[in-house]
């Protein structure tokens, strides 16, 4: 390259708006505990440090961390209420504008503004649930472990089979996490067994790891939030996805 291609490639980084290499700052979260039962057990709020995260001022202040004993933790709207119900191999923190009580919700689904992370873990009783989930939105990466599972419950083989939610809206992202949008008053990956269908459509992230050679968790993020701005939403996407594609939070 020529001295004059040289200088003319530095004023060009040069004359790069500052902005262009710009970060938000570090913000603090709060945490909030979160009562947690199911299965005769019974856990009272934990305490723990704020989350230090880059985010927007401005969103930060309408964002709280919530977590309870034996579950995932999860970003959600400042100022809602939240509860881990607690299952067999499985666990799945909800936070809602509304206080949630947990008998009622083992009993029915929740029909209004919700965030929440479902955690099924394969070397447990749950594996049939990661084999369910695993099947629909990652069948190519847990091949193996799907056949597993089809050999060891038979009668219920075809649950191991029913391919991709058909209203669903999939993005991948690599082998083992999924961007997925569930339309209003549609069935799928977004509401499964947690959320009715509703006006509004629900959004969120599935990841899918390896807890040992032969095993595989799952974890799914589901977002709806009626009234709140897209801004938020996306916030929430992106601070959850981050922890659950990591060792979680």
């Amino acid at each position: 390259m020529s001295m004059q291609s040289r200088l003319a490639l530095g004023l060009a980084a040069a004359l790069i708006p500052s902005f262009a290499f710009w970060r938000p700052p570090l913000q603090e979260i709060p945490f909030v505990g979160c009562v947690a039962d199911g299965g005769g057990e019974h856990f009272v709020a934990p305490s723990g440090k704020a989350r230090v995260v880059r985010i927007q001022k401005s969103l930060a202040s309408e964002i709280a961390f919530y977590k309870g004993e034996r579950s995932a933790g999860v970003y959600a709207p400042r100022g809602w209420h939240c509860r881990v119900i607690l299952g067999s191999g499985a666990n799945t923190i909800v936070v809602t504008p509304t206080a949630v009580d947990s008998a009622a919700a083992t009993r029915t689904r929740f029909g209004g503004d919700i965030v929440a992370i479902e955690s099924a873990y394969g070397e447990t009783p749950a594996r049939f649930t990661v084999a369910a989930y695993a099947s629909r939105v990652f069948p190519r990466t847990a091949v193996k472990f799907v056949d597993r599972i089809k050999l060891e419950d038979p009668k219920h083989s075809a649950d191991y089979s029913l391919g991709p939610f058909p209203d669903d809206s999939i993005k991948y992202s690599g082998k083992s996490v999924a961007t997925y949008s569930t339309p209003a008053g549609k069935e799928g990956l977004g509401t499964g067994s947690l959320i009715e269908p509703g006006t509004t459509e629900v959004t969120g992230v599935a990841v899918l790891t390896r807890s040992l050679p032969k095993w595989f968790d799952i974890s799914v993020l589901r977002i709806r939030m009626s009234s709140s701005p897209t801004q938020l939403r996306r916030a929430l996407l992106k601070l959850n996805t981050s922890c659950m594609k990591g060792k979680g939070c």
